[in-house]
């Protein structure tokens, strides 16, 4: 064969492999963008899943009583303030700026002071904008867009922060999590965590081994993960752990004078919704006795004042509790012994009871009789056990609480009844 048939042939031979290579190279690369755009796809569908769940939880963070209004009806914004340096009397600023501004941040505050108010309202608001795919929100607030994911601070000990956040949206929001964090949210530039309560975590050795922790994601200037840190002041040793560059440290103040007459309009329109006018008297009223001995002061709170105005909503004839301790022995009285919030909590499972024989009746004239005394004890209880344990299962702590303290075993008859006493 001539040199020019063979060299003919090898080009020909070298044309067919090249054209196979070619072929398949096309095949995987459509294969690999197709399992891409599947996988983003699938991002961007857990990821709205998530934040569909977590629009409905972010409400009024003291849900504890089915009358009191919703925080979407009460919200005052707060301004924070800058803490004063020397030669500089400090500043103020709205929580939106703070994340133009910063990087991270630290909010500081009192119990009561709206902390954990100011982490739903911002939670709720945010989340609204990424499942309005709604840009203009992050474009007026100055700030990159972000999709917020809420964490309680507790959920951190013994976790690393991927661990934490895919078990609390596994428990709080039923979402499966495990593929999206990690990296930032699909087409946002990062994730807003809303760590909140970090002075909850009441065991020192777990809180100092959080704190290192967040020193680490505080000290890298760049990654998926942008903080908001809530807490009441810590010893200045661990507070100095959340001091890094790219951090601010704000404080939540006590509400002003306007903001009292604000929030107190707001509750009083959000519970008397059919006749603005009696909700003006009503708001009128309360705002005379709230300024009555000590309790001025008090009203700075907002979860303190929320208490005074639900009190009064039940007693508006009697004088406000004048202490702390007194207005709290009050609400807690009016949650165990109000005759709605008894009707809606306590009548359902007696009637279950007793229309379950002998053992059921017993129990049902138990939970009747002893309800005022004991259950403050069981509160009591739980409050210890969560304070020695962040993460304790209340309800299985309470179930065998009450399987020791009532006359027959409740699981048992509460399980034939078809009705359970903790839902």
């Amino acid at each position: 064969m001539s040199n020019l048939a063979t060299n003919t042939i090898q080009i020909h031979g070298a044309v067919r492999t090249t054209a196979v290579w070619i072929a398949l190279a096309a095949l995987v690369g459509a294969s690999m963008r197709s399992e891409l755009a599947a996988r983003g796809r699938s991002s961007d569908d857990a990821l709205r899943r998530l934040m569909k769940e977590q629009a409905v939880a972010a409400t009024h963070s003291y849900t504890f009583a089915n009358d009191l209004p919703v925080l979407r009806d009460l919200y005052v914004a707060p301004t924070l303030s800058v803490p004063p340096r020397a030669g500089d009397a400090g500043s103020r600023i709205g929580v939106l700026c703070t994340l133009a501004a910063d990087r991270h941040v630290v909010l500081v505050g009192d119990p009561g002071s709206g902390k954990s108010t100011v982490v739903n309202a911002l939670t709720s608001e945010s989340t609204n904008a990424v499942l309005k795919n709604d840009r203009d929100w992050f474009i007026k607030a100055k700030v990159a867009p972000f999709a917020p994911i809420a964490l309680p601070a507790t959920e951190l000990v013994g976790r690393t922060i991927e661990s934490a956040l895919v078990n609390a949206c596994a428990q709080q929001f039923q979402t499966d999590a495990r593929n999206l964090f990690g990296d930032p949210p699909p087409g946002y530039t990062a994730w807003l965590v809303l760590l909140d309560g970090l002075d909850e975590i009441v065991n020192p050795g777990d809180r100092s081994r959080v704190l290192e922790r967040l020193n680490n994601l505080l000290s890298t200037p760049y990654g998926p993960y942008r903080l908001l840190i809530t807490t009441r002041a810590l010893p200045a040793g661990e507070m100095a752990k959340l001091r890094v560059p790219g951090v601010a440290r704000y404080e939540v103040p006590p509400f002003k004078d306007s903001q009292v007459e604000e929030y107190a309009t707001k509750w009083f329109r959000a519970s008397n919704t059919n006749s603005p006018e009696a909700a003006q008297e009503k708001c009128r009223r309360f705002l005379i006795k709230a300024t009555e001995g000590a309790l001025p002061r008090m009203m700075r709170s907002p979860l303190l004042l929320s208490i005074a105005a639900a009190v009064f909503e039940k007693e508006d004839e009697s004088r406000l509790p004048t202490s702390r301790f007194l207005l709290y022995e009050k609400y807690l009285a009016h949650l165990l012994g109000g005759r709605g919030q008894r009707t809606v909590t306590l009548e359902p499972l007696l009637r279950a009871l007793r229309s379950h024989g002998e053992r059921g009746a017993e129990l049902a004239a138990w939970f009747e009789q002893k309800i005022d005394e004991r259950f403050p004890i069981l509160l009591n209880h739980l409050g210890d056990t969560r304070m020695k344990d962040p993460h304790a299962d209340l309800l299985a702590e309470a179930r065998q609480w009450l399987r020791a303290d009532a006359p027959h075993d409740l699981l048992d008859v509460v399980a034939l009844a078809g009705v359970s006493p903790f839902s």
